[in-house]
């Protein structure tokens, strides 16, 4: 065969989806993208599209084809192949069996592809000219995909919030024990004299019922420190209700825009799921977790009295990056001598913290707390030039200097009214 004149030069190959390869290729001083699918439809782009992130087969693409040259596209029955020169090797990308796969010019030995294909002499096909541009990024086969892995997502993300909506409701049922739970305390302390010495159960009378009832110890237990821990278990309960029923009704919230943003992709509108999962990496496969966003905030954000932002740091680490990003005028505020999140108010300079605000930035550095079930907490604050991190401390450690301290009395209906003005 005598010497071909190259249409272009191959510069760049990618994957817009799992059945489709895009050559970039320079032909007359300008770039086309040439997409050859698995059905052997060619379409030319002006621009690279995005998709799936490069497989064993694209890699193995790259390594053989690009800085390579086009030396045809050619084309039969509706189906396309382009011949390309890989390293002074002929070779072919062709679509057979619904697979892309590149095998060398003309006895057909395999280079690259998905699946097992075996050697076999490629026949000669008509040379065609280069496609007209589309317009378009991609094609409605795309489009498709893109939406269907936005409800893949959609979904996945859905089932998680349903779990987590349960596993809430779940913790929220168990105040129901309460009253039980402060009976069996006080049938404790009501037979203290009669439990016999170093007896593990002991059958009482119970004023509720008329009737006899058997209660037991754990092991190495005295009655006492039992009613004790029920006690205090039953505490923990009510205090838990309210706060566990705020957070349903935000999951519950969040469950509702989920279905209608959901809703909305199956009618074709995919804006609202495209801008909800924007920060998800594209190339992290369904089943498996995404990497973390390098864009992700070390605080979560709230609305406080007169819609002024509250900001709360996330974690230790986050704590540190939120009071360093905070400026020197801005208040600070951290449950005093417990761990718990800093929260940051930002404010102008010479500007005195409005007591509503404070009040809430101080309730949400409560609630934020390793005393978040106590009805009453003290909070530190100060300005945040106040407030150093000395070498060597822990995530999270700081040093604080001429701080105010405020008891906050905590009021669950004004956390709940916080908690739910969270903004992304």
């Amino acid at each position: 065969m005598a010497a071909e004149v190259p249409l272009g030069h191959v510069q760049r190959i990618d994957a817009p989806h799992p059945d489709a390869v895009a050559l970039t290729v320079r032909i007359e001083r300008q770039n086309s993208v040439l997409v050859l699918r698995a059905d052997g439809g060619l379409q030319n782009l002006p621009d690279r599209p995005r998709g799936a992130p490069a497989d064993a087969f694209v890699m193995r693409l790259r390594k053989l084809v690009a800085g390579g040259v086009l030396l045809a596209i050619e084309a039969r029955e509706g189906r396309h192949r382009l011949r390309l020169g890989a390293r002074g090797k002929p070779c072919v990308l062709v679509a057979e069996q619904g697979q892309l796969r590149l095998r060398t010019w003309p006895d057909g030995k395999p280079l690259a592809g998905r699946g097992r294909f075996t050697t076999r002499a490629l026949e000669e096909w008509p040379a065609v000219t280069l496609p007209p541009q589309s317009d378009a990024p991609g094609d409605t086969e795309t489009e498709d995909r893109d939406a269907a892995q936005l409800l893949r997502r959609a979904s996945a993300a859905r089932k998680k919030l349903a779990r987590k909506l349960a596993k809430i409701e779940a913790d929220a049922k168990r105040a129901d024990r309460c009253e039980a739970l402060r009976h069996e305390a006080d049938l404790l302390m009501a037979n203290l004299a009669t439990w016999p010495e170093g007896a593990s159960r002991h059958e009482v009378d119970d004023w509720a019922s008329g009737g006899r009832v058997v209660l037991e110890l754990p092991p190495g237990m005295r009655p006492a420190d039992h009613a004790a821990a029920l006690y205090a278990r039953a505490k923990r309960f009510a205090r838990g209700r309210p706060l566990a029923e705020a957070r349903a009704a935000a999951v519950r919230e969040e469950l509702a825009t989920l279905d209608a943003d959901i809703a909305a992709a199956r009618e074709g509108d995919l804006e609202p799921l495209t801008a909800r999962f924007a920060q998800v990496p594209t190339g992290a496969r369904d089943g498996k977790r995404a990497r973390r966003d390098e864009t992700r905030r070390p605080d979560r954000v709230f609305l406080g009295h007169a819609d002024r932002v509250i900001r709360v740091g996330r974690s230790a680490r986050d704590n540190d990056a939120l009071t360093q990003s905070a400026r020197p005028h801005d208040l600070w505020l951290h449950a005093r001598g417990v761990a718990g999140s800093h929260v940051i108010v930002p404010l102008a300079k010479n500007e005195d913290c409005p007591p509503e605000l404070l009040a809430d930035a101080a309730m949400l550095a409560a609630h934020f707390s390793k005393l978040a079930r106590e009805p009453k907490v003290e909070v530190q604050y100060c300005r945040r030039h106040r407030v150093r991190k000395a070498k060597g401390m822990a995530p999270g450690a700081v040093l604080v200097r001429d701080e105010r301290v405020m008891l906050v009395d905590k009021r669950p209906e004004r956390i709940r009214w916080l908690l739910a003005r969270e903004r992304s």
